[in-house]
């Protein structure tokens, strides 16, 4: 009955906001609230059914009241430090706290509280007499004290190599923090090594975490050097002030991009452009000269975040967030905003790769392409997609590998939410929502429940379909196109092309496909610098050595795999030629003149979410591996991949 009523509060509300808002505005509500409504099943859940039957009344009682006070403590005192971070608020004015924004807080505590309270009573329990000495007996090292001995190290050695300021003439202390950083990763990877834990994850957490930050901190410390990057700076600037943005000109520049003239960045100019950005804000802090933004906008392009889209600045706002409460002056502040993205990206990763039953050598491999290292160190929310993408995959290789047990809820919902949250910011993707019918029969309790289960995937693609479709329909700045694709773009006539040329439309595809696809353009996702250059260009050899890197890892990283039939591999190929077809198609309507033979603005890098699944049905070596040569098969690509990154830090990062 209480799921009944808060489903249609929940529908009534959804109603309500579609009449008074846009249907971005929309969209975002009703995702909103549908996950407020899942969210608020599962916790009753949790409280009458779980720990009461465990605990009983009175003790469930005193939990749920533990949670609550903790909740509006740390609602509270999030709340606190936002203003203390807000140049020209204060938490001792009452006009300066924000209603909706400490019922967010505190709604995000509570959640969060209440399922980390259950999952440490339930292994409190499960962790039993017998079993005790073994939960305390893991000689393994734990993942966060190995990320917080590598921060440590990495800002030691950033210190020490004497990066800051950045300066363009500063080539040789760039080179020394990186010898410092290879240092770190050898010393960390030997260590893991004589004790036993030198599994995959670690490896990539470690290798990861230390090219990352080293990008963090020697690229220059200001926007237009990944792609789009100062759009997504804007965005995740007002994302991170939650409702009231106080921002300076420097941060106006940062998403102006004045030192790029012709598409070209003045690099010659940045070392007076860093200065003068520094000193320029530090200037409006100290005289209250900032501008103000009331409501959910970007404090630039003054756009609605309203929308889903922009689920993959999350952890950029938290970085920018935490940079103006700790008072760092305003490079320090970009820089840990791309440090936030990079956290995340590895986090994720860390458990995609954990949780996968095999293949990880080759999804390691992929995390730690210098291209998806380069954009987590960036602001962009691709590395959002990437990573929640794979950690979903990961998770449906885990369940699809237990053939002999029945799919759980909490198991469908490993695989879903990461999915839905890679699906966000991009729901072009939408066709790999098709993974999830490649579940048998045998996992599921009857056929009754398979049909379920298959309806609710159906419905959920549609939802996701949804969210892309119906601004075509809905908003004119939809219907019109991408301006940055110039004045001939057209979405709504170029829809009406399509649907008037279906046979022309289907060769400019394929044509274009082919071409995108082909292994001669593979570093343009693999080894791409973007906007500080490609390694194959200053080298030309390296063009198509991390495909054949790729595909070798994936013929012979086969070790646990799950061995699927031909329909399910012939049925994989076509959700990633679906997704590509896509993509592309997008990015012709959008992007693209009316009537073009050829898609603009499609770039390589859009492949990158879906690489893993094609590569993880390639057949493996299986034969005769012992050991020692398996042990060699695992860590030769990771070493390799490493290398290709240090290369790439070398000749484009330091050597300019």
């Amino acid at each position: 009955m209480t799921a009944i009523l808060l489903g249609a509060l929940t529908a009534v509300v959804i109603v309500i906001c579609a009449a008074s808002h846009d249907i971005y505005a929309t969209i975002f509500y009703a995702l909103v609230l549908i996950l407020l409504y899942s969210a608020s099943i599962r916790t009753y859940w949790l409280y009458s059914h779980q720990l009461f039957q465990t605990y009983g009344s009175s003790k469930t009682r005193n939990i749920f009241v533990s949670v609550l006070a903790i909740s509006i403590l740390f609602g509270v005192v999030l709340e606190g430090l936002t203003l203390i971070g807000s140049p020209l608020s204060s938490p001792l004015q009452l006009s300066s706290w924000n209603l909706q924004r400490l019922a967010a807080f505190f709604l995000l505590c509570f959640f969060v509280s209440t399922y980390a309270c259950a999952h440490f009573l339930s292994h409190k329990n499960n962790c039993t007499q017998a079993s005790i000495s073994k939960c305390n007996a893991s000689s393994n090292l734990n993942a966060l004290s190995i990320t917080a001995f590598l921060i440590v190290a990495v800002g030691a050695a950033a210190l020490l190599s004497g990066i800051f300021p950045w300066r363009l003439s500063g080539s040789v202390n760039r080179a020394f923090f990186l010898a410092i950083c290879i240092l770190v990763v050898v010393i960390t990877l030997v260590v893991l090594r004589q004790k036993g834990s030198s599994r995959p994850e670690l490896i990539f957490l470690t290798a990861a975490l230390v090219s990352g930050t080293f990008l963090c901190f020697a690229l220059p410390p200001v926007t237009a050097i990944s792609p789009d990057d100062q759009i997504h700076f804007d965005r995740s600037l007002g994302l991170s002030y939650l409702g009231r943005s106080e921002y300076s000109d420097s941060e106006i520049q940062l998403a102006n991009v004045p030192w790029v003239i012709d598409s070209v960045v003045q690099f010659n100019d940045l070392d007076k452009v860093i200065d003068e950005l520094d000193s320029s804000h530090s200037k409006a802090i100290e005289t209250g000269s900032l501008h103000t933004l009331d409501g959910f906008f970007s404090p630039v392009a003054v756009s609605s975040l309203l929308n889903i889209t922009y689920i993959g600045y999350i952890p950029s706002a938290i970085g920018l967030w935490l940079g103006r409460l700790l008072g760092l002056p305003l490079t320090g502040i970009v820089i840990l905003g791309r440090w936030a993205n990079l956290l995340s990206y590895c986090g994720v990763f860390y458990f995609a790769i954990k949780n996968i039953p095999s293949k990880k050598t080759l999804m390691t491999v992929i995390a730690l392409l210098p291209t998806s290292l380069y954009l987590a160190s960036n602001y962009s929310y691709d590395p959002w997609v990437i990573s929640m993408l794979a950690l979903s995959f990961s998770n449906l290789c885990r369940e699809l590998s237990k053939s002999d047990k029945t799919i759980t809820l909490d198991g469908i919902v490993t695989i879903c939410f990461p999915m839905l949250l890679g699906l966000c910011p991009k729901a072009v993707y939408f066709p790999v929502i098709g993974l999830l019918f490649l579940f048998p029969t045998s996992k599921f309790l009857s056929p009754s429940h398979r049909r379920v289960f298959f309806a609710g995937v159906v419905i959920f693609g549609v939802l996701v379909v949804s969210t892309f479709i119906l601004p075509l329909f809905f908003s004119s700045a939809a219907i019109a196109g991408d301006a940055r694709g110039g004045t001939d773009v057209n979405s709504g006539e170029q829809i009406a092309f399509i649907i008037s040329h279906p046979i022309d439309f289907i060769k400019t595809l394929v044509a274009f496909l082919v071409d995108y696809i082909s292994p001669i353009n593979s570093d343009q996702y693999s080894i791409s610098y973007f906007y500080m250059g490609t390694l194959s260009t200053e080298v030309r050899c390296f063009a198509t050595i991390p495909f054949v890197l790729i595909i070798v890892t994936a013929l012979c990283d086969g070790q646990g795999a799950t061995r699927l039939n031909a329909g399910a591999i012939a049925w994989i190929l076509f959700i990633v030629a679906c997704t590509l077809g896509l993509v592309a198609t997008s990015l012709y309507v959008s992007f693209t003149p009316v009537g073009l033979n050829w898609v603009n603005g499609c770039q390589a890098r859009y492949i990158l979410p879906i690489l893993f699944l094609p590569l993880a049905i390639i057949g493996t070596c299986k034969s005769t591996i012992g050991e020692t040569e398996s042990a060699t098969i695992q860590y030769a690509p990771i070493i390799a991949v490493g290398v290709l990154t240090v290369i790439c830090n070398l000749l484009l990062v330091i050597a300019p």
